[in-house]
């Protein structure tokens, strides 16, 4: 008895053995089901996060064209301010130079102005001497500059002074 106890048990446990074995292969079946449709959802998932990336992609392009243009005006700024500048600095020595010329011109000018006006009074001075030379000589009389010395001599006389600075020039005494 004890032997078909165990038999029917042992049916019976394989049965079910039997049992959970189509339960499990369902539930392997079922499970392989959803993990393809699982798959599918994550494949269809990794297309949006591809096309997604793409776009990011294409954004940072238009961004590094925007990037390069920016660059590149930027260059073109730099180089006009810098021409700008040699302009500027080549215009403000211009100015200096025209500058520094007016006033050497303007010494110059002055220069010339006080040689001709030394000049011309030196003429005038010689000029004049030469006309009123011979006039001042036709008027002064011999006998005016024998009273003129004969004074001086009668001054000698009495004043010490007087006398060397005769003997001085050579002057004689009569």
């Amino acid at each position: 008895m004890k032997k078909l106890l165990l038999t029917i048990l042992l049916l019976l446990n394989t049965t079910n053995l039997l049992a959970v074995s189509e339960d499990t292969q369902i539930l392997i079946e079922l499970i392989k089901a959803n993990q393809k449709s699982n798959d599918k959802r994550f494949d269809s998932i990794d297309k949006r996060f591809d096309d997604v990336n793409k776009r990011f992609d294409d954004v940072n392009k238009r961004f590094d064209d925007v990037n390069k243009r920016f660059e590149s005006m930027q260059k073109q700024m730099d180089r006009r301010f810098e021409d700008m500048q040699k302009q500027m600095d080549r215009r403000a020595t211009e100015a200096h130079d025209l500058s520094m010329n007016i006033i050497y011109a303007i010494a110059s000018l002055f220069g010339f102005i006080i040689w001709d006006r030394r000049t011309m009074i030196n003429s005038a001075k010689k000029e004049t001497i030469r006309e009123l030379e011979p006039e001042l000589v036709k008027k002064a009389d011999k006998n005016m500059l024998n009273e003129i010395i004969a004074i001086i001599e009668e001054m000698a006389k009495k004043d010490k002074e007087v006398e060397k600075i005769l003997l001085k020039h050579h002057l004689s005494l009569v």
